[in-house]
């Protein structure tokens, strides 16, 4: 009976840290995923600042300023718009337990934690030569 008990506890004992196991493993996972998705989304951001950019570029040469002023403001309107919906899609599809781990609840937010990734990546990078 004693052996039993033994067996019983050491099941219970490893089930418990299997879980503890898959749970950090879950989170490294989702902390990873939060970073590479911050890290797409600066990206798309930045693509789409030079294309504007070229478009301006563009316009100001071929166009008038009137033009010019009126796609400016359109495009930043869009551009504003685009990175509220993109936060908001993001921290509603991201899963509700692991919702806590993202430290941001705006665009300009978003991206001083993505700052701090670069940062940390590249202390990191530097550490390592």
């Amino acid at each position: 009976m004693n052996s039993l008990l033994w067996f019983i506890l050491g099941f219970a004992f490893c089930r418990i840290l299997q879980n503890l196991y898959i749970i950090g493993r879950i989170t490294m996972f989702m902390d990873n995923s939060a970073t590479t998705a911050l890290k797409l989304l600066g990206t798309a951001a930045e693509d789409i600042a030079f294309i504007r950019q070229l478009k301006y570029q563009v316009v100001e040469k071929y166009g008038d300023s009137e033009q010019l002023k009126i796609i400016i403001n359109t495009d930043e309107h869009v551009l504003q718009s685009w990175k509220r919906n993109a936060i908001y899609n993001f921290k509603n599809n991201y899963p509700k337990p692991y919702n806590k781990m993202l430290s941001f609840n705006t665009w300009d937010e978003a991206m001083a934690s993505l700052d701090k990734v670069y940062k940390k990546e590249y202390k990191n990078k530097n550490a390592n030569k």
